[in-house]
């Protein structure tokens, strides 16, 4: 479920959109490398329609395809 969840179920709810260029992308992936996470992607959602809280998470295995995704629901955002 922690792989088909997010590739196949949340888009259908929900739409992903790239984390636009600036200071909080900046600032996500400078902390991502310096942990040394393997961050690859930064997407943002909005996820309003059905919450009126903050919320984000990560989906991917870093074991098995060093690839992980921050997703920040767009609230946060603003």
């Amino acid at each position: 479920m922690i792989v088909v969840y997010p590739l196949f179920i949340q888009p259908l709810f929900n739409k992903l959109s790239p984390l636009p260029e600036g200071t909080l992308r900046t600032r996500i992936e400078a902390l991502a490398q310096r942990l040394n996470f393997p961050l690859n992607h930064l997407y943002v959602i909005d996820g309003s329609k059905r919450s009126s809280h903050s919320n984000a998470y990560f989906y991917g295995l870093p074991w098995v395809s060093d690839e992980m995704n921050l997703i920040p629901y767009l609230r946060i955002l603003k």
